[in-house]
């Protein structure tokens, strides 16, 4: 892949609790810019998809974003970088309580 294309992925009909996976190549780093879902948590103005970001090794998760937390997460979130390569990458997970459809975008670095 080259710098700056961008990987856009709709995980459709995903029961609550489904995760999607994304693992760069080797020597390629992707960024999140953004992940939607069709159900969200919190409270107006501060709405947030219900989906959980972990990054993991394929042993350990360490979450980026908690879903809810009556959405007091989401411009700190999104004004953040957030990183993976092929050793250190991401899960989403659908935190939506029924079956859905989740997305998210990253690009490459």
């Amino acid at each position: 892949m080259a710098q700056d294309d961008l990987v856009i992925t709709i995980v459709a009909n995903a029961s609550g609790g489904a995760t999607a996976d994304l693992q760069p190549g080797g020597g390629v780093e992707y960024m999140i810019l953004s992940v939607g879902n069709n159900e969200q948590e919190g409270t107006a103005p501060w709405f947030v998809p219900s989906t959980s970001i972990l990054q993991i090794n394929g042993t350990d998760n360490q979450s980026i974003m908690f879903e809810a937390d009556a959405g007091n997460q989401a411009g700190t979130f999104f004004a953040q970088n957030y990183v993976a390569n092929n050793t250190s990458y991401f899960r989403f997970r659908d935190s939506a309580a029924s079956t859905g459809d989740f997305s998210y975008a990253v690009i490459t670095l």
